[in-house]
């Protein structure tokens, strides 16, 4: 939540981590705190551990909420100097290599957030596991834009639901969505023949 937001008052995570918040291209601190960094990704974890051991069909990640959830912040930037020997901050924001870096990271998320709902699911003595579910953007260049790569988590089978937020742009909420059949062709292919299901976020409000 943004700081002054009433859920944030107290001794929050966000409050006594300002090293782990989010950075911009220009290097100024955002309010969110960045997946960039294992003890975030970690402590969110955490939180869906304790989730899902009451009696729930799964989670849901809402990336529809104050994205992105990583940027450029110094590991990912230290990180894709080291393998491409350029700044991304120099690049283009849509720099393929830079976007596809910078989504290894948030599929690692994705991957850990499996094996833990994995194992949550042995603990309750489930028959089946907890689902995972995503909301995400548009398409797949603007998924990809805030580091979701969502082909991987389809053929990595991490994610079972699908919840692409609405075909305008920018989380559009406003005007009809996916009133254009087209607009869903990206993840009518990306899912089908697979286990993942697509479920279409259904606008305006």
């Amino acid at each position: 939540p943004p700081p002054l937001d009433y859920n944030s008052q107290g001794p929050t995570f966000f409050k006594f981590h300002p090293e782990l918040r989010s950075v911009d291209k220009n290097g100024r601190t955002t309010p969110r705190l960045s997946y960039a960094y294992p003890q975030v990704r970690g402590f969110v974890i955490s939180l869906l551990r304790e989730m899902a051991r009451y009696d729930i069909d799964g989670v849901c990640l809402l990336y529809n909420r104050r994205p992105p959830v990583l940027d450029y912040e110094p590991p990912l930037i230290d990180g894709f100097i080291a393998e491409y020997g350029e700044d991304p901050r120099q690049l283009s924001d849509e720099d393929p290599r830079w976007l596809s870096y910078r989504s290894r990271t948030l599929t690692q998320f994705h991957r850990d957030v499996r094996q833990a709902m994995d194992e949550v699911s042995v603990d309750r003595g489930l028959s089946k596991r907890l689902e995972v579910s995503a909301v995400t953007m548009r398409d797949e260049q603007e998924n990809m834009l805030y580091a979701m790569d969502l082909k991987t988590w389809v053929d990595e089978d991490l994610v079972d639901t699908i919840i692409p937020y609405s075909s305008g742009p920018m989380l559009d909420s406003i005007n009809d969505s996916w009133s254009d059949p087209s607009t869903a062709k990206y993840f009518v292919d990306l899912t089908s023949g697979t286990s993942c299901t697509l479920a279409l976020n259904i606008m305006p409000r």
